[in-house]
């Protein structure tokens, strides 16, 4: 059983995943499992991952090369990776990104001797022109951390997070789309697990591409966005249900549903949209105006955004 797996979905990523391999290749971690996923990419991202692969012998017996029947969407092939994981400990990254060579021999080495069950790091936000770093978590308290997930104060990836597999997959709603299964997923493996620590070392390098799916400001693609993030926001509610532990975390949980939801802004100057953003979580509509956790200038646009008048101050 190896120490830790990597999860990396592969989608339409040839001119980053040299870049990404490599850094996996050259952890200092020696027992490593490496899934990769081939999400049926149009591109020869394969091609180029074998190639570098081809230069790493003694990680040969480590990787794992699975391609999906149908693409499938980044949800579905991380869920299909952590259920063929076989590692102590669990990881993602995103294979448009990189990692410091250190990282997981660190993180799970903090791991063992603190009898950890998940491990935070920092990271960096990396542009084309700067690159900035983040805070991974404010408080490694589990129920601290829980909360700060669920407000968005700290960040909800699953790449900057190394789970104990053991306890943290127990029960998983497995997210049904891309947007938001990250914090689906991580607030379920937080929920389950006993102790959290945060090694305060920038080691991931978050790259935001432009050509990314969440990038993409046509109105189908921010239609579909809505629609995959609505769907995981009711799987979040019903996880929180489900635990009863909703109305203990109930104006953090409505942040959350309120952000899902205004992502339909851009389009809620034509009625079909307007009358869409208007209905989804209508409950939340006035109640959010009472949540300290929403800032004055959001409840701003959202009344001007309510009274129709979003569109023609904010969109000119």
């Amino acid at each position: 059983m190896p120490k830790v797996s990597v999860i990396i979905p592969v989608y339409g990523v040839e001119k980053y995943i040299e870049r990404c391999a490599r850094s996996l290749f050259e952890q200092t971690l020696d027992d490593i499992e490496y899934l990769f996923i081939d999400d049926c990419t149009p591109d020869d991202s394969i091609g180029i991952l074998k190639t570098v692969f081809n230069e790493y012998p003694q990680r040969k017996a480590q990787v794992i090369i699975h391609r999906m029947e149908i693409n499938s969407g980044q949800a579905v092939v991380r869920e299909f990776g952590m259920k063929h994981a076989t590692g102590d400990y669990v990881i993602h990254c995103d294979s448009d990104d990189w990692i410091d060579t250190s990282a997981y021999k660190e993180m799970y080495e903090l791991a063992i001797m603190e009898d950890a069950d998940v491990v935070v790091c920092d990271f960096y936000n990396v542009g084309e022109y700067k690159k900035s770093k983040v805070l991974g978590c404010r408080n490694s308290n589990k129920e601290i951390f829980f909360k700060n997930i669920i407000s968005q104060r700290d960040q909800g990836a699953l790449w900057n997070k190394m789970f104990k597999r053991t306890s943290c997959f127990k029960d998983v709603i497995w997210a049904k789309g891309d947007m938001g299964e990250d914090m689906l997923m991580c607030l379920q493996f937080v929920y389950n697990a006993s102790k959290v620590v945060h090694l305060p070392k920038a080691f991931y390098y978050y790259y935001n591409n432009p050509l990314s799916i969440s990038s993409a400001m046509s109105k189908e693609a921010i239609v579909h966005r809505f629609q995959q993030s609505i769907a995981n926001a009711n799987d979040l509610v019903y996880f929180f249900k489900r635990n009863g532990i909703y109305e203990q975390y109930s104006d953090e949980v409505d942040c959350v549903l309120f952000s899902k939801k205004n992502q339909l802004l851009p389009l809620i100057g034509e009625m079909e949209y307007y009358t869409l953003w208007k209905n989804t979580f209508s409950e939340l509509n006035y109640k959010v105006l009472f949540n300290s956790n929403i800032s004055f200038v959001m409840k701003i646009k959202h009344i001007l955004a309510l009274m129709k008048l979003y569109c023609k101050i904010f969109q000119k």
